[in-house]
């Protein structure tokens, strides 16, 4: 009996580990394989494995479907306290219940990554964090910046800078486990997003990143290239308009003052020739007071 039982957790682990490395042209052999596992298995934490698997590969016909597998598994997960199984539930149910609507979707997400990060932080004391975990918790990170990213709002660059937050250790974690690609479309993505905030030089640095790691993978693509060189030609272009632009202000601002310091000059020089021909005149022609002096004049008569 216990060899029996033996073999089917054996028979079970192999099924998992084949519906995850199968083409996507076998979704078919995945589904009923999985299925034929749930006939069977008497492990409430393989049960788990084995619902959000289901609920991962019958997403791209039915999330409805994928959704209430997904539930099943985070009801046993939550019953056993099998944290991994539950972080992956909540993952699967906010990735695909469109039902709830999207505060709902993110809130899930958002308890599934503290869960699977408080449990490869335990992890992390005693053995080394498996390239799986960290992909899985990028991947997390990646749909909730995402969510925000395509989020209708009426206020987009506040949930640009959210989805910027999710991002970022996304793409660390995707360096870190060697996925260079999903890391160029990433630093791509975070691109965009400075550039809608209209921060130039950081969106400008993503994008060149991006680039440089696809041109290491002999991806790189022209479309791209062009993009980015034009992107270049535009902020050089800036720079060159903000230069003309301060040399033009300082250039005019200096006439202006030179303009109103020769005015103010020549008004002293005005003024003080004035004073000057003023007290010429009253020393050299001192006021009479015989009339008879002034010419075309008579003194008055007296009465």
């Amino acid at each position: 009996m216990a060899l029996i039982h033996s073999t089917k957790w054996v028979f079970t682990t192999v099924v998992l580990f084949v519906w995850i490395t199968l083409p996507a042209q076998a979704q078919c052999i995945k589904i009923d394989s999985l299925k034929r596992v749930l006939g069977y298995v008497k492990s409430d934490t393989l049960r788990v494995d084995t619902y959000n698997a289901l609920a991962a590969v019958t997403a791209d016909d039915n999330e409805g479907l994928a959704t209430l597998y997904a539930q099943k598994a985070y009801q046993i997960a939550e019953k056993i306290q099998y944290q991994k199984g539950l972080a992956e539930a909540l993952f699967y149910i906010g990735k695909f219940d469109k039902v709830k609507g999207l505060e709902q979707s993110i809130e899930n997400t958002k308890q599934a990554l503290k869960i699977y990060r408080e449990g490869v932080k335990a992890k992390r004391s005693s053995t080394q964090v498996d390239k799986k975990e960290l992909r899985f918790i990028a991947e997390l990170n990646e749909t909730l910046g995402t969510f925000y990213y395509k989020a209708p709002t009426e206020n987009p660059q506040e949930n640009y800078r959210k989805a910027l937050e999710y991002f970022k250790p996304a793409i660390d974690n995707r360096l870190a486990v060697g996925d260079s690609a999903k890391a160029a479309d990433l630093y791509d993505i975070k691109g965009e997003l400075h550039s809608y905030l209209n921060e130039d030089e950081a969106a400008l640095e993503a994008f060149q990143i991006a680039e440089t790691i696809k041109s290491k993978m002999g991806n790189a693509k022209l479309n791209n290239s062009r993009i980015l060189a034009k992107y270049k030609r535009i902020k050089n272009l800036e720079k060159q308009v903000q230069s003309a632009n301060v040399t033009q202000i300082i250039v005019i601002f200096s006439i202006v003052i030179v303009v109103l310091s020769t005015m103010l000059i020549y008004n002293i020089i005005r003024k003080n020739e004035a004073e000057k021909i003023i007290r010429s005149f009253d020393l050299q022609n001192p006021l009479a007071t015989d009339f008879s002096e002034i010419e075309g004049m008579n003194p008055p008569t007296q009465s």
